[in-house]
């Protein structure tokens, strides 16, 4: 389907006598007659499916397609932040290494927070030669503007963690 021949509208499934069961979609419908409409889940968390279901037992259809809207919405204008972890460097206090592909969601459960900052300080403690960019942070160590790649051997204090923020554009 191209964005362009569709529209979107939202609905909600479920069994009356149990809310917890509905479910939320995003209905893509097809405006060049081909009749493929392309139901799509969306990402809420169980409370905001069971306020739907009970908005739409409630209120009706069109009033939980109108929550579903604007939850979906909220979602999707929230900004992207993602979490990982960076450890100072011994010969430059100023300048800290991290890896950009470990990483995991701000509100992720600490048992994944941890794994990346295992996974991190063992690739770093190897010493080994890996290719990095450079960038300026501001106040709250967020990347602000990143600079050429190069290869070199880090020499981290594996003592002093830095969490850093990655802001994501969707």
């Amino acid at each position: 389907m191209n964005k362009y021949n569709e529209k979107f509208k939202y609905t909600c499934s479920g069994y009356r006598y149990a809310p917890e069961s509905f479910r939320s979609y995003r209905v893509a419908i097809d405006l060049s007659g081909g009749g493929n409409h392309q139901y799509i889940p969306l990402k809420l968390s169980s409370d905001k499916e069971k306020e739907i279901g009970l908005t739409r037992i409630c209120e009706g259809k069109h009033a939980a397609a109108a929550l579903a809207k604007k939850y979906d919405r909220e979602r999707m204008k929230k900004p992207n932040v993602l979490l990982t972890y960076g450890f100072l460097d011994r010969d430059n206090p100023s300048r800290f290494h991290y890896v950009n592909e470990l990483r995991c969601q701000l509100d992720a459960p600490i048992e994944s927070r941890f794994r990346v900052y295992k996974r991190l300080k063992d690739f770093l403690s190897n010493e080994a030669e890996y290719t990095y960019s450079e960038c300026m942070l501001d106040a709250a160590f967020n990347p602000i503007s990143k600079k050429i790649q190069n290869k070199m051997i880090c020499n981290v204090d594996l003592t002093k963690p830095v969490r850093v923020y990655l802001k994501i554009a969707r």
